[in-house]
């Protein structure tokens, strides 16, 4: 009788065993994302899907609008592996599909089974694993944002005000923008930086001012004519110009800059 009763309980351990082995993976409900995203402070067409609060985006969508840039990164897939490496400071070529809007809808994902690993230039001969959040979706595997700009090193950061997704090439250290529930929401921001995108003096002044918790406006005039003519109204000048309550810098003067901070 002994033996017939630890023989059924074996039986029944191994079918639980094997009901573990072949059960499928846990599927999440997965939104699209209605929220706005920048680049750099431009507008950027990017889809993202929003999954327990956190938005995931395709790693090729990434690669693509982040190419050209300090943090512009490759990626390569190996088929007989099922694995994907990012080859960091690496030009990516656009492919068809990639930044095309998302289909309408919700949709269910899956934790991904992509083996996903990283090859940083200054060490080329490593590849190392990461051990980041992702899900399949549709047959493409999207993982979360601010673990891919942990690991490659392009800034992600949230405004409340404006509830935009914030990337950035050039500043990994962006801090995120509270909600300023004393402000009306139109009411025009205090801190308004005009310059070019690209330049490295703005790109500084940028650095600066994304460490403060007041928040600012950076106005592009290289692209935008609106903020060309508010720059012009303001007397032109030298780039950037900084406009921090009543007082205006005219070029990169980082103590400048600090003091009309801390005056605020």
């Amino acid at each position: 009788m002994k033996k017939r009763i630890v023989f059924i309980l074996a039986i029944t351990m191994i079918l639980s065993f094997g009901m573990n082995v072949f059960a499928k993976p846990e599927s999440v409900d997965a939104q699209v994302s209605k929220q706005k995203v920048t680049f750099d402070d431009l507008d950027a067409k990017i889809g993202a899907y929003n999954i327990h609060g956190e938005n995931y985006f395709k790693l090729r969508d990434l690669a693509a609008l982040i190419t050209g840039t300090k943090s512009s990164f490759n990626v390569i897939y190996d088929k007989k592996s099922d694995s994907v490496t990012i080859m960091t400071n690496e030009i990516y070529e656009k492919q068809k599909g990639d930044l095309a809007p998302l289909p309408t809808g919700n949709k269910k994902g899956v934790p991904t089974p992509q083996k996903l690993f990283i090859i940083y230039v200054e060490e080329p001969n490593k590849t190392k694993p990461l051990e980041i959040k992702g899900y399949n979706i549709e047959g493409n595997n999207y993982f979360r944002l601010r673990d891919l700009g942990e690991k490659v090193g392009f800034g992600v950061a949230y405004n409340y005000n404006t509830n935009t997704v914030m990337i950035d090439s050039d500043f990994p250290d962006i801090k995120d923008i509270p909600k300023t529930n004393d402000q009306p929401v139109n009411k025009k921001p205090i801190i308004k930086l005009f310059g070019s995108p690209r330049a490295f003096e703005t790109i500084e002044a940028k650095k600066i001012l994304g460490r403060s918790h007041h928040g600012f406006e950076f106005m592009d005039t290289d692209h935008n004519p609106k903020a060309k003519a508010e720059f012009d109204a303001l007397g032109g000048g030298k780039l950037p110009l900084i406009v921090i309550g009543d007082t205006k810098i005219s070029g990169y003067e980082p103590e400048k800059i600090l003091e009309a901070l801390n005056n605020l």
